[in-house]
Order: structure tokens, then sequence, then C-alpha cells
């Protein structure tokens, strides 16, 4: 391969296409939430209606840039056949996937769109942000700090005054005026709590390249304070613990002699005794009053980590094993009490697909996993961790959700690796050459 000159270099850029609906895909998947999907009249949050409905748009958006990716591409067979070698996890997850809806049709009566929204997208995520060229990889995460950051500040308007960007609603019920935490951009309280722990934990492990180095800390800093507006106790310990075993960690290689980076990270530490002052500032005048009236709200939550558990003696082994029968978990539900779902992934999968389609189910999960963690910088640990962690403690990726396919965004964009090594497997680039653009190139090319 022949490497670019400096000038054609300025001017590589990928097909308009591709990163026009690349673009459309991330924001869509962001800023419109399913509460604002139901604002907006479409029924993709109710039962009945039309299947279409029930996918997310950003579902959508994602298939099509993938689409354009792979006609794009001067040679759409090879980067198919490639792109199965390079992501051998999700290829099993996709498979696994196919299979179950398969098996839902047959078998179980579950909507299909709750597997489609939740683990489709993030493998249509997986694959297309790839070897993203690094002019749409900057721009993607510029746009991730500005919509965390609004949506913080959002959460913290909402909890201050008691407006609602969107209405929350949950099976029918219009649970706004009751519902003290904040909704926001990202929806429902618990998904907010989610992303931003995730954000803050990605942002912990230097997740904040793309932003200059005086403004890290203060979007981090944001993100923590606004997290306890969106009430997720188990995303907001686990990412506090996790935060400061990483804080620990950098401390401990400070004391072992090892240099400051960067002088901003200096400047911080100068500064946390004066951040420390604020805080108990703000604490003596009764800020936190509300924020931990919130947080510590039980909404019987330890009772339905109980119930959920007791479900199974309702269920025969054979339905126990190959799906129980999906009215009288519902009719179960809600007579219990945990109408609004079972709180924990890993319990809530068997109830619904049965114990042996799950077992094969979280084989494929954890391959998907780890073909993640291998196309991100090191530290991606600190961040499955935190996932990992959360999702047993609530439905998440148990139902309808995008946040898997957050988590493979964020990581594919704020922990990408350098450009070089992203070179392996390219987008293709159109070159303008004499104000004309050429067809988009095939092969890897050095940057």
């Amino acid at each position: 391969m022949t490497p670019m000159s400096g000038t054609d270099a300025k001017v590589r850029r990928p097909p308009f296409m591709l990163a026009a609906l690349t673009v459309a895909a991330f924001v869509v998947a962001f800023a419109i939430s399913p509460f604002a999907l139901v604002r907006l009249g479409i029924n993709y949050s109710d039962t009945g209606g039309f299947l279409l409905e029930k996918i997310h748009p950003a579902t959508y958006l994602m298939t099509a840039a993938l689409f354009a990716r792979l006609v794009l591409d001067a040679h759409p067979s090879r980067f198919l056949v490639a792109a199965i070698e390079r992501h051998f996890g999700a290829t099993i997850l996709l498979w696994m996937v196919v299979t179950l809806i398969a098996y839902v049709v047959v078998n179980l009566h579950v909507p299909l769109s709750l597997v489609i929204d939740t683990f489709i997208f993030p493998i249509l995520a997986l694959f297309l942000l790839d070897g993203i060229d690094e002019r749409t990889a900057r721009l993607l995460a510029w746009l991730i700090h500005l919509i965390f950051a609004a949506n913080a500040v959002l959460g913290l308007v909402e909890m201050a005054t008691g407006w609602r960007l969107t209405p929350i609603v949950l099976h029918d019920l219009d649970l706004t005026t009751i519902e003290l935490r904040s909704s926001a951009i990202f929806g429902h309280p618990l998904g907010n709590a989610m992303f931003t722990g995730l954000y803050i934990v990605m942002m912990a492990i230097g997740g904040g390249r793309d932003l200059p180095g005086l403004l890290r800390f203060p979007a981090m800093l944001l993100q923590i304070v606004g997290i306890f507006s969106f009430g997720g106790r188990a995303a907001t310990v686990t990412m506090l613990a996790l935060v400061l075993l990483i804080g620990l960690g950098r401390l401990a290689g400070l004391l072992q002699g090892r240099r400051f980076r960067t002088r901003s990270a200096a400047i911080y530490l100068s500064l946390l005794p004066v951040m420390i002052g604020a805080v108990f500032a703000a604490y003596a005048a009764g800020f936190f009053d509300l924020l931990l009236d919130r947080f510590v709200s039980d909404e019987r939550s330890a009772q339905a980590r109980v119930i959920m558990f007791e479900m199974f003696a309702h269920f025969t082994w054979f339905q126990l094993l190959f799906g129980p029968d999906q009215d009288l978990l519902r009719a179960l539900s809600y007579t219990e009490g945990i109408e609004f779902g079972i709180e924990s992934f890993w319990v809530s999968f068997p109830l619904t697909y049965g114990l042996v389609p799950s077992l094969f189910f979280f084989l494929a999960f954890g391959c998907f996993l780890l073909d993640l963690a291998r196309q991100v910088r090191k530290g991606i640990g600190w961040v499955l961790a935190y996932f990992l962690i959360v999702i047993s403690g609530s439905l998440s990726i148990g139902d309808k959700t995008l946040a898997l396919g957050v988590l493979v965004i964020l990581s594919m964009i704020l922990l990408r690796r350098p450009a070089a090594e992203r070179a392996e497997f390219p987008w293709p680039i159109a070159v303008r050459r004499g104000g004309q653009v050429a067809a988009p190139a095939g092969k890897a090319l050095v940057r």
C-alpha cells in the first residue's frame, strides 16, 4: 500500500451518505427516548399495534448506515468476510439472536422488538463503528460530550422545578406527577442513571481525550452531580465505588513516582481542597437535601428483588427450562406488584425465554463483550464491570432498551484505538482530487 501525501491526507473523508447516516443514527439513539416517541404519538412502548412502530428509529438508521458502508466499499463480499472474521463474538451473538427470534415466533408470545432493539442495534453499531475515520469519530465524540452535558443540566433543572421535558409513561400509566426523579433527554430515570454512570467511568479512565484538558474534569463533575437527579442507586453507588478505585490506583502511581501526564491534572489536584470545601458549603446550605431524599427512597425495590425469585415456584420444570407461560408471568407480575419489571437481567431472561435458551444466550453475550473489549483501549474492563453490576440489579437489557448499544457507541468512540490501528479495517473513503470526489477506496490507507 502506498502512503498518501500530506495534501491528500488532509482532504480524505468518508462518503457524505455514510457519515450523515451514522451521525443521524447516533443523534436519534441518544436524543429520542422511548418517552419522546410516545409523546410524538408513536406506539413504541404500549402493547399491541404495528410491529414496525415497536422498533426504535435509531435501529433503522443504524441498519441504513451499515448498509451504506457495505455498498460503498469497493469489495462488499470481502468486507462481509473480513467483518465476520474480525468480530467473531458479535457474529455468535447475531446468530443467537436470530435463533432466539425464531424460537419466540414458534414457541413463545414475546414481542420481537424486545430482542431487535436490545441486541441487534448494538451488533450493528459494533460492525459500523469499527474502523471509523478520525474526522467523523471526533465529531461523534464532541456530540457525546455536548448531549451528556445537556442531559445532566436538564436533569437538575427538572429536579428543581418539577417540570418534565417528556411525560413519564409506563404501561399506559402517566407517572409524571408522582415520579420525583428526572427524565431529561434519555427518558427513563434508571436508564439516565446507567448512561450517566457509563460516561463517568469512561471519563475516569481517559475517555475525554477529544476535550481540551481543562474541560475534562468539569465535564465529569457535572455528570457526578447530575446522576443524583435520576435516582438510580445501583448505578450511582457502583459508579462512585469504581471511580474511587480508579482514583486510588492513579494516586498510588503518583506516590510511586509517576509524573503527571497533563498540566491540567496538577491544576485540579491543587484545587482539590477548594472543591471539597465547596461541597461541604453546599451541603450545609441544604442543596443536597432533596437529592438525598430521592436517592434513599426505596420504592419497594428490595421487596421486588425477593419476589422475583419466588416467581420460579409457579412454573413447571419444563416451562422453566424452555419458556414459562407469558400470560401467567404477566398475571403474577401484576398480582405481586412488580408489573414494571423484574429487577435483574439474569433473572428476567430465564423467566421470559427459559433456562436452556438463556444459557446459550448468556454465553453468546459474553463472547460479544469480549469482542467489544478487543476493539478499544485498555481500561474497558472497568466499564464492563460497571455495566454488568448495574444490569444485575435492574431489568435493563432484559427489556426493550438501547442500553447495550449505548455501551458499544461510547466505548467505540470515547475509548477508540489510535487511527493507525483502526486503519486495518477502514471506512470507505472519498478523496477530493481537483474538485472531484473519487470512488470510495476499498483498501486500508496509511494515515
